[in-house]
């Protein structure tokens, strides 16, 4: 594997470390040094500007949440009174937002809000004796339908009671995730679904669309196993499994559609490898991690396995999660403790020699990512008496830094959790003032998203041999251009015209290039030859 060491040419110094900022407090929601959220239960989703999430004020228990304009509001008190509704499973479907929560009226059921108090609404109620059950799995399928499991079925829905039903055949069907894990044994496939089950030691994969058919099963000598992380990739699904007790039942099983048939497949020659853990990439391949061999990209074809990182992660003990953000094509996340000098942060877009290790985190522990346009952004030092830090990466051109540092070291587990990025205002839930608890704050970013592509198009730099050319769609733009070698040692600077040439000569190697103007900034790598 080619490794670019780019936490030393992350040009942490074309964006100013914000040292001197504040942070932000939007609001005490629960006032006191009571909690706004669950640490637990902090999961949300972005839906075009608005931010959706559980939360509690204090007096009426965690109930849905939306950050709109920068402001917190209260949707519905679905369980009124001290009691909770909990709404968890928030997922973006027919342009809402569908969760699922309880109230002693309804039993748990499922909801849809248009973020708005008026418009969140009870979406379907499976439950006629107002059972604690709620549906699980919300799963949005390529045929436009929602998938969930209720009591141990199965069950398709266009978003309304009357369109929503039990899909007939199978056995017992519930999707659930895997906290050992952190994986789900659902994910979309093909039209539908595709889901495991479990029946006395047998492991039996399904597909579901109208109806449920098995695509095989697998057996284990033990009752003691695992799986998780089942994702579709280019030639058809794979998923991990392990035993302690039955070590030949381990490895990453995949079912071929061409072949219909469940097998393994080898990691670097190894049928019984050990897998950790299982994360998407893309459409195509999937990021799994194999104790003895490191990070491995895989789209079901074991001759097109990809090794993306040999530094094995050792920070993943039972229960924890790898956190990572897709953004655009690439994947980032921790990659490994380096205890002598910080944490690895790799950005991968699936293939050996594009992966490089992005940032190098100086502090311990790290959160949750985020993306946010083509940025990756996430804490570290969040515990442990470390001192809490907010980072940003652009894998695309392989750029980090960090964003801010806190005065105060952290010794309450999780003290930053990343909401999500509105109005280029990155939230987070913290408690580093203990006298608050965990309430929402916000940090001003400094950060300007790609613009889309067709738009990007017209904004380039290209290598014209040591002639460098700097495109922009306005011919009376005046460009700062930087130069940057592999070390990150600022080369030369430059003011171009657009549509204007500079000459690079008497250096060879591989050189960063960055055009600049007011808000405007794109850049690209060029290699230089005699």
């Amino acid at each position: 594997m080619r490794i670019f060491y780019t936490f030393f040419t992350t040009m942490c110094f074309f964006l100013t470390i914000a040292h001197t900022q504040t942070l932000n407090l939007v609001q005490d929601l629960n006032e006191g040094n009571g909690d706004a959220i669950n640490e637990f239960n902090y999961k949300s989703v972005q839906h075009g500007d608005d931010i959706f999430f559980s939360a509690s004020n204090g007096t009426g228990g965690y109930e849905p949440y939306v950050l709109k304009n920068g402001s917190l509001e209260l949707l519905l008190d679905i369980s009124t009174g001290m009691e909770s509704s909990s709404p968890t499973e928030f997922t973006i479907f027919n342009n809402k937002v569908y969760f699922t929560a309880y109230d002693p009226i309804n039993g748990g059921a499922l909801w849809s809000t248009d973020g708005t108090s008026a418009g969140t609404v009870l979406a379907f109620d499976p439950s006629a004796n107002n059972s604690t059950a709620r549906p699980k799995g919300l799963t949005v399928a390529k045929n436009g339908a929602l998938y969930f499991s209720y009591e141990n079925k199965l069950y398709k829905s266009f978003g309304t009671t009357a369109t929503t039903n039990i899909v007939p055949g199978g056995e017992t069907v519930d999707f659930s995730e895997n906290w050992a894990y952190q994986g789900v044994n659902y994910t979309p496939y093909e039209d539908g679904v595709a889901f495991i089950s479990e029946d006395n030691k047998i492991l039996k994969l399904w597909y579901a669309d109208d109806s449920i058919i098995k695509l095989g099963e697998v057996a284990c000598e033990s009752f003691f196993y695992d799986y998780y992380g089942i994702n579709q990739v280019k030639d058809g699904l794979v998923f991990g499994a392990r035993s302690s007790f039955d070590p030949a039942f381990g490895g990453l099983y995949h079912y071929s559609p061409t072949g219909d048939s469940l097998h393994k497949l080898p990691i670097n020659g190894n049928l019984d490898a050990e897998i950790g853990r299982i994360f998407k990439l893309n459409e195509d391949r999937v990021i799994v991690v194999a104790w003895g061999t490191g990070f491995i990209s895989v789209d079901g074809m074991a001759a097109n396995n990809q090794v993306v990182s040999t530094n094995l992660p050792n920070y993943l003990g039972q229960g924890t999660p790898l956190f990572h953000a897709i953004v655009g094509e690439w994947a980032v996340f921790l990659e490994k403790e380096v205890f002598s000098s910080g944490q690895n942060i790799l950005a991968t877009n699936g293939f050996s020699n594009s992966s490089s290790i992005i940032a190098m985190p100086q502090t311990y522990i790290i959160s949750n990512f985020i993306s946010y346009g083509n940025f990756a952004l996430w804490a570290s030092g969040i515990s442990n008496g470390f001192t809490p830090q907010i980072w940003y990466a652009n894998p695309a051109n392989g750029t980090s830094g960090k964003l801010y540092e806190h005065p105060q070291g952290s010794f309450s587990l999780n003290s930053i959790i990343m909401l999500g990025v509105q109005d280029n205002k990155l939230y987070f839930f913290s408690n580093i003032d203990a006298n608050l608890g965990r309430e929402l704050y916000y940090l001003p970013l400094n950060l300007t998203p790609a613009k889309e592509k067709k738009e990007m198009e017209s904004y380039s730099i290209t290598n014209k041999g040591r002639e460098i050319l700097v495109s922009a769609p306005d011919p009376n733009l005046e460009l700062n251009v930087n130069v940057f070698d592999a070390a990150g040692r600022l080369i030369t600077n430059k003011t171009v015209q657009s549509n204007g040439s500079f000459s690079l000569d008497g250096v060879n190697g591989v050189f960063y290039i960055e055009a600049q103007a007011g808000n405007l900034r794109f850049s690209n790598r060029v290699f230089i030859s005699n």
